[in-house]
């Protein structure tokens, strides 16, 4: 009886100072402050990532470009040249984010961050 009456002053106490120091609301700020933490890292990295796979992509493409200059065209297939010129190409989309294979919806070129609305879309 006497640990059970001590413990209901304690939580009566502790559910006092939640409120006054408002620690649920707190709390919930705090993993707010933590996602977006987390969220511009990962960010930053996806940013970085997209950074160095232009770059790539540009070395390959001025290495098609100087292959396919160079090169005679008796030396240079044409299903060389083309898979040369389609993996620096599709490898330049993807660090801009851009769809391969003529865009999106309706032949639309979707880019990121881009909102669309459904044709029966009327608004508010």
């Amino acid at each position: 009886m006497k640990d059970e009456t001590k413990r209901g002053r304690q939580y009566r106490l502790w559910r006092g100072w939640s409120a006054a120091f408002k620690w649920r609301e707190r709390a919930a700020d705090y993993d707010k402050y933590l996602d977006r933490l987390r969220l511009t890292k990962r960010r930053e990295a996806i940013e970085a990532f997209e950074e160095r796979q232009g770059a790539t992509a540009d070395a390959i493409l001025e290495k098609v470009d100087k292959k396919v200059t160079l090169t005679a065209p008796e030396d240079l297939s044409p299903g060389m040249a083309m898979t040369w010129l389609d993996a620096g190409s599709r490898t330049k989309r993807e660090s801009l984010g851009i769809e391969s294979g003529g865009g999106g919806k309706n032949g639309q070129q979707e880019l990121p961050g881009l909102i669309t609305f459904a044709p029966e879309f009327e608004g508010l």
